[in-house]
């Protein structure tokens, strides 16, 4: 039985949509990075008006016993990891300060913007692996905002966040020479 002339202008029509959407530059990456750049030209953003903007700040008090910090054990680690640390080296959980409040707080706004969206900083939030750990321990980073993760180590380290929105990702970053202070670095966007 021969097509008709309807019958072959649909699957025409539906080949083409396949191929346009199938099509792009063979780097999913790339492709992805494009879509979110027309995506985000055409997003319109919320423009505060800096004579009635505040500032948020805030801090938190913990109350009760003081918690014990624990000891992160690098005994698998590489000497280089251990040999950085005068001595033990203690998880960042719970870091209390002098005056009873807890370091690397997050204070944000949780409710009130609703349907407003700001246009994400160009400065790059840094993160950078010293001593085979993270500094700084907290830090924010708004959709669409640079992110350049460093190594300052002379071992070779490997950046694998698992975001719950986001696609994850996995990048060793190479070690800096020992005379070297200058970290390399990876940068994700």
């Amino acid at each position: 039985m021969k097509p008709t002339r309807r019958e072959l202008i649909a699957a025409t029509t539906g080949v083409t949509a396949l191929l346009a959407a199938c099509s792009g530059s063979g780097d999913s990456a790339k492709d992805a990075a494009k879509d979110a750049k027309s995506a985000e030209g055409a997003k319109s953003y919320f423009k505060v008006d800096p004579a009635t903007a505040g500032k948020v700040t805030g801090k938190v008090a913990y109350t009760g016993p003081k918690p014990a910090r624990r000891v992160i054990d690098m005994s698998s680690e590489e000497t280089e990891c251990k040999r950085s640390h005068k001595g033990p080296v203690y998880s960042e959980e719970v870091v209390l300060n002098d005056d009873g409040t807890l370091a690397n707080v997050f204070v944000y706004i949780s409710a009130g913007l609703e349907g407003k969206t700001f246009e994400p900083p160009t400065t790059p939030v840094r993160l950078n692996q010293s001593g085979c750990m993270f500094t700084p321990h907290v830090s924010g980073v708004m959709t669409g905002q640079p992110l350049v993760v460093a190594n300052s180590d002379p071992v070779t380290h490997n950046v694998h966040p698992m975001p719950e929105k986001n696609r994850e990702w996995n990048q060793g970053q190479p070690p800096v020479p020992r005379k070297s202070s200058a970290p390399s670095a990876s940068k994700r966007s």
